[in-house]
């Protein structure tokens, strides 16, 4: 697991994003854990590879989240409010159109309901996009945050973690630090 194409295996078996495991591509575990920007993946990492969080580490990231989180929620605000705004009607008729069938039959509820969804998506896919694309750096930078707390948290991965020896080389033990 310690290699490149172990870690690339254990990724994929444990059901990692492509976007992930295409990143993660020719790492292996130290690497990937030293240079990874993604916080929500060292998360997962943890998480699917069974760590055990102590209450005073999970305690102390907590407190990094909650302010890292304050922070994208704060410069992130104003594009919340503007994407609010624009998908305010499209809502509104998306529950009308919902609120006003009676179903008589499920095939015939589905259709009317994929229809209302299709609609709301096309109406607000603009100001989707512009809210990605504002907030886009905020969450890049709030996920690098995120990332270099974990890492100075949870510390050392191949300290931490080391291969379960009655599992297969794709399952992980988390230690107590």
């Amino acid at each position: 697991m310690k290699d490149a194409v172990g870690f690339s295996n254990w990724l994929f078996a444990e059901g990692a994003c492509s976007e992930a495991i295409a990143w993660a591509h020719g790492k292996d575990l130290a690497t990937a854990w030293t240079t990874c920007e993604r916080g929500d993946w060292l998360w997962w990492l943890l998480h699917r590879a069974g760590y055990k969080w102590e209450r005073a580490t999970r305690a102390e990231y907590g407190r990094a989240d909650a302010s890292a989180w304050a922070y994208y929620r704060r410069v992130t605000a104003p594009e919340a409010a503007e994407y609010e705004r624009a998908v305010v009607s499209a809502r509104r008729e998306y529950r009308r159109a919902m609120a006003e069938y009676e179903p008589t039959a499920w095939a015939e509820y589905v259709r009317a309901m994929d229809s209302a969804l299709d609609d709301f998506e096309r109406a607000t896919a603009p100001a989707r996009a512009e809210y990605y694309r504002a907030t886009g750096p905020a969450w890049a930078e709030y996920n690098r945050v995120m990332a270099q707390e974990t890492r100075r948290i949870v510390g050392d991965v191949l300290r931490v973690f080391r291969l379960a020896p009655q599992a297969p080389n794709r399952q992980l033990e988390g230690e107590s630090r």
